[in-house]
């Protein structure tokens, strides 16, 4: 609720999602690891999630009233089954996180129990065919290369012609 009272001049580069993005990559490394607490791990990943789903929810109303075009990422990525593109995806979305640091990207477990989750695949009528990426609204599946999503997804084209046009400068 506090964050709601934010002033549009300090929302930049990065604006909360630096936190996210630790945490994000924290976990990702503690679902890799054989060594910790199922149900611990299960319990930081649903709060986690949550956690996700609330700066979202925040930064569309932020940026709404501050007139900014953002660019958000959904990402549903599977732990239940063995998915080596979903691993692979991971990484893309960071370097594109690291590459354009107004981009906000949120993962999700396609698989947990949380209702709000649950909500979000419905509401995108996402389906299982995982990895799976919601781009301002638009879904597309499959891995893809940073450079491939560079060129296809129409909000990260947009984003590397503004970087390049920025770099040109």
């Amino acid at each position: 609720a506090l964050l709601e009272e934010t002033s549009c001049k300090d929302i930049g580069p990065g604006f909360l999602s630096k936190e996210l993005g630790s945490i994000g990559e924290r976990l990702t490394y503690a679902e890799q690891e054989s060594g910790f607490n199922t149900e611990d791990l299960e319990y930081l990943k649903r709060s986690y999630f949550l956690l996700e789903i609330k700066d979202y929810l925040l930064m569309k109303r932020l940026t709404e009233k501050c007139g900014i075009k953002p660019t958000f990422i959904l990402y549903f990525y599977s732990t239940q089954d063995r998915c080596p593109d979903c691993e692979k995806m991971g990484y893309v979305l960071t370097a594109l996180r690291d590459k354009y640091p107004d981009l906000r990207v949120y993962s999700f477990d396609y698989h947990i129990d949380v209702e709000a989750i649950k909500t979000l695949i419905s509401i995108y009528k996402v389906s299982p065919d995982l990895p799976a990426l919601i781009v301002n609204r638009e879904i597309f599946y499959s891995f893809r290369t940073v450079e491939e999503l560079e060129t296809t997804v129409p909000a990260l084209k947009a984003l590397a012609t503004l970087r390049s046009k920025a770099l040109e400068s």
